[in-house]
């Protein structure tokens, strides 16, 4: 099978993944987006988030967990400029592209979660949820490109 553009994809299994994780990451920014926007539309809904904050807030949403969060993507970043660094000498531009993208996401992850509270956004605690989906789909792929790759 062919695309217009780019290089044909021998491996349909490997298509079929990365049509599955991209279509994964649509998915989840969308609903987190529309759970933002039915929370000023509706009254339900956001009746819900609020009881859901409630909830998470107890659960992983505390401080302990917050913090674990946050080591936890900045060494993200740290491991993806470190290897952007490791991957300049590498003529993979897609390896360079998801890793930029990952420091991107981590970095908006870090400020997200240090910045914006669920009173001010009453779905964040689904906009941290697709956050981290994100990330784990783009370290799915980034290890795929690299096993790829004769380093």
């Amino acid at each position: 099978m062919e695309f217009k553009y780019g290089k044909p994809c021998r491996d349909r299994k490997v298509m079929i993944a990365k049509i599955l994780l991209i279509s994964l990451e649509i998915i989840s920014l969308t609903f987190a987006f529309v759970m933002q926007y039915l929370s000023k539309k509706k009254m339900g809904v956001m009746r819900y988030l609020v009881f859901k904050n409630r909830v998470y807030k107890e659960t992983f949403l505390n401080n302990y967990w917050i913090k674990v969060y946050i080591v936890c993507l900045i060494m993200g970043v740290i491991i993806c400029a470190m290897l952007l660094v490791y991957m300049s000498k590498v003529k993979n531009n897609k390896i360079r592209l998801v890793l930029i993208y990952l420091i991107i996401i981590n970095s908006v992850a870090i400020y997200f979660i240090i910045k914006i509270d669920s009173i001010k956004l009453l779905a964040y605690p689904y906009f941290l949820i697709t956050i981290f989906i994100v990330s784990i789909i783009e370290f799915i792929r980034l290890i795929y490109y690299i096993t790829q790759t004769n380093l």
